[in-house]
């Protein structure tokens, strides 16, 4: 099939170690050096991976120009030919990470939402026309939102192979070429979604598998999410002290949002250690030496032991009380980690297109896929500061046995 490139004009381009060199237009130019997209140069994108993947340093900045140059590939094969709509996907797939918190998905927050808020408030004037597009894109709300927004998508493909290279992992070595040659935009029902031509399932398996591993071995890996653990309870701490303001705040003004990053917090940290308080500074230096908290309970879906006093509290969100008042461990010092993400959302979603019809990839009876699906791994984990880890798992091995 051939291809018919859209006349695009490019004024620069970057040099990327995943995917080469880059095309860059003006108005993407114009985006770019605005300060809210040069702040994701301060936002890692694994955020506290690298204190064990020491090559885990890359950032938002990296993976959202790798996913606008994805986007594009895969609208091209998609037959995608009208400027307009190629420059609005480019410009949504750029800037869909601009709103992240510090240290990526570490602190809670809507970033899809606040993305959509810097937009329409600050973004604007930059993007013009394209502005109202821009977030109909990333709403979900276009037609060719699936290309950014879905099971397989530009983002996903571009974080899997930058985030593989970069912790060194065996995982995410996936055939780009052959899942982006077969991406095809199809309207079902009152929806566009993204199917794939005959051809692909292998490809496409191979994607989906090693995304889980991925979770497995990297995102979900014990050690960081303690470490994400004590970064998302030195933050509520601080939130509680006054020592830094709710985003909400921040969000006020540009150049605060633009100077809230990974940086600024571990400064804030840093300034807490050689504070008086005692509280964020023990937490802080946890952090900042890297000094491990310990995994002592952890909950997959479908386990059994869910059934115990202990779940019950971790659902009623009172845990970190409980085993403070049962163990005598001040609560500050219990951790509780829950894994929100999913490494397969809805993969029923995924269709080939075999002779004109959309048949779900997971119905394939040659697929491995649907002996991993049900196993939806996402913990979630509670964790001690070293100090109390004996304690506290003497303690919780009382209170399973009561």
């Amino acid at each position: 099939m051939t291809r018919r490139v859209p006349p695009l004009t490019f004024e620069k381009e970057i040099y990327d170690e995943v995917h080469g060199f880059i095309d860059v237009t003006p108005i993407e130019l114009l985006a770019i050096s605005d300060c809210i997209f040069q702040r994701l140069r301060r936002i890692k994108q694994l955020g506290p991976a690298d204190l064990v993947f020491p090559g885990a340093t890359h950032t938002r900045f990296s993976h959202s120009i790798g996913t606008m140059h994805v986007a594009s590939l895969m609208a091209l094969n998609t037959g995608v030919v009208d400027e307009a709509d190629l420059q609005a996907l480019r410009l949504a797939a750029l800037l869909h990470d601009i709103g992240h918190m510090p240290f990526s998905h570490t602190l809670s927050v809507n970033h899809e939402e606040v993305t959509v808020f810097l937009i329409e408030n600050f973004l604007k004037e930059k993007l013009g026309d394209f502005a109202d597009r821009v977030v109909e894109i990333l709403r979900g709300k276009d037609k060719l939102s699936p290309l950014v927004c879905s099971e397989v998508d530009s983002d996903r493909i571009d974080y899997m192979l930058r985030d593989a290279l970069h912790t060194g992992v065996a995982y995410g070595k996936i055939d780009v070429g052959r899942v982006i040659r077969s991406v095809r935009l199809v309207k079902s029902g009152a929806k566009w979604i993204v199917a794939f031509a005959r051809g692909s399932e292998t490809a496409l398996e191979s994607l989906l598998i090693s995304r889980f591993q991925l979770f497995k071995t990297v995102y979900y890996h014990k050690t960081v999410s303690g470490f994400e653990a004590l970064l998302q309870r030195i933050y509520k701490v601080m939130l509680e002290e006054g020592l830094v303001d709710p985003p909400k705040e921040i969000l006020r003004d540009k150049l605060s949002w633009c100077l809230f990053d990974d940086v600024s917090l571990l400064s804030m940290l840093k300034d807490s250690m050689r504070s008086n308080n005692e509280k964020v500074g023990y937490l802080s230096r946890q952090f900042i030496e890297r000094i491990p908290p310990k995994l002592i309970l952890e909950y997959l879906p479908g386990n059994d032991e869910q059934s115990s006093e202990i779940f019950e509290h971790l659902v009623k969100h009172d845990l970190e009380e409980y085993l403070s008042s049962k163990c005598g461990v001040p609560e500050q010092y219990i951790l509780v980690y829950e894994g929100k993400v999913s490494p397969l959302k809805d993969p029923s979603q995924l269709y080939i297109i075999d002779n004109g019809n959309l048949i779900p990839l997971i119905s394939s009876r040659k697929t491995l896929l649907r002996s991993i699906v049900s196993e939806g791994y996402a913990p979630t984990r509670v964790y001690v500061i070293r100090e109390y880890w004996k304690r506290i798992s003497d303690c919780v091995a009382n209170l399973g046995t009561q």
